[in-house]
């Protein structure tokens, strides 16, 4: 009985690893190639730099990811996007331990991008 047991904890610790790090592997390589997408498509963009910023957000919120700051120069443009991360089980308790959050807000993942302008 002792031996199943263990075998049992062992399988639920194997289970819950697995679904949380599939689903933050999973959710940031959205993220990148999301605001790799979004500063790829803004760099292409021969309008103002509003309309720029504007076809960034859109390309990544195809894919639910926010572009929360947008910035271009003459030779790139810089996004930065950022998505929740949610459905991990043990995860976001234990972030939110450590970061202070309240236990019922999702950790943020973040990335950066920068693309040479066309």
């Amino acid at each position: 009985m002792k031996k199943f047991l263990i075998v049992i904890v062992i399988a639920a610790v194997a289970v819950v690893f697995l679904n949380d790090v599939g689903i933050f592997v999973n959710t940031r390589r959205n993220l990148i190639e999301a605001t790799r997408e979004a500063a790829e498509t803004a760099a292409g963009v021969g309008g103002t730099r509003d309309d720029a910023a504007r076809v960034a957000a859109d390309r990544a919120a195809e894919r639910g990811i926010t572009v929360y700051l947008y910035d271009q120069d003459e030779t790139q443009v810089e996004v930065w996007t950022k998505v929740d991360l949610d459905g991990t089980w043990v995860y976001g308790l234990l972030s939110a331990l450590v970061e202070g959050r309240a236990q019922g807000e999702s950790p943020v993942l973040m990335h950066y991008e920068t693309h040479p302008r066309r």
